[in-house]
Order: C-alpha cells, then sequence, then structure tokens
C-alpha cells in the first residue's frame, strides 16, 4: 500500500513524505503528506487527493469506509531527506545527532545539504553533521 500511495504522489512531481491510518473497522482515517521543494500548492495536494481516492475506491487496499486527507507536512514533521533541508534553507532548526548514546542536541541555520551531510550555521561556527547521525531534526517556528 504504501509503495502504492507513493507512486501516486510522485506521479504529480511530490515528495511522498508519509502516511498514518487510524480509525476502527467501520471507519478508516488515512493521512498523506506530500511536499515540494518549492512548497506544496493546495492545487496538486487536491489532484493527489482525487487520484488516491480513485485509486483507494477501485483496490482492495482498503475494506472498509474511509476518510481520506492529503496535506503538507506540519512545521512538527522531522526532516528526513536532504531536499527538505535544502527547502528549508536559512530557517532555524534543532537537530538531534550522535551515535548510540552519545547524542547532541544544537540549534541554528540551515545552511546547505549534500546529500550526506547537512550544514548547519551555529553563532560562531558552521557545522557539518552526517545525515546518517541525525536522529531527529525539526524547524523551529520563528516569532
Amino acid at each position: 500500500m504504501r509503495d502504492d500511495i507513493a507512486k501516486i504522489v510522485e506521479s504529480f512531481e511530490a515528495h511522498f513524505v508519509g502516511f498514518k491510518i487510524s480509525g476502527g473497522k467501520r471507519t478508516r482515517n488515512i493521512e498523506v503528506y506530500a511536499d515540494t521543494e518549492q512548497g506544496i500548492t493546495a492545487d496538486t495536494l487536491a489532484k493527489i487527493s482525487r487520484a488516491l481516492s480513485d485509486w483507494l475506491e477501485n483496490s482492495d487496499a482498503i475494506e472498509s469506509d474511509f476518510r481520506l486527507m492529503v496535506s503538507s507536512p506540519g512545521l512538527d514533521t522531522p526532516l528526513e531527506h536532504c531536499w527538505q533541508y535544502i527547502r528549508h534553507h536559512g530557517k532555524r532548526v534543532r537537530i538531534k545527532y550522535g551515535t548510540g548514546e552519545d547524542t547532541t542536541t544544537i540549534e541554528g541555520r540551515i545552511d546547505a545539504c549534500d546529500g550526506d551531510t547537512v550544514a548547519v550555521q551555529l553563532k560562531n561556527e558552521r557545522l557539518e553533521i552526517p545525515l546518517k547521525e541525525i536522529e531527529r531534526a525539526v524547524v523551529v517556528p520563528s516569532l
């Protein structure tokens, strides 16, 4: 199911960020998250929603009634992919990184991502963190 949803989202030149299914046996709630490097438009989200709804109604993926919600991920959604860091270039981010029990949490501004590392500008230094060492990274809302 995940792969089918991802293919549909990606057919609209968007990135599949994730999905959640909740609810009971009678009605399932399906939340799908999509985004682009420039930020996804309401029009694109609506097109994705129609395509997913058609697919869900015509497949055996969900055997009950369903409610579908397609949206962009919220600020509290962790950054996982390099394109997400690039999309949020210049924004404040809180990153917890490290290996094993030796972890550090920092806050700074996203400066770059090259696929292997994320560069974060701290007050007096630029720190490069390997993507594979990042446990959790979220954009810090500005006031």
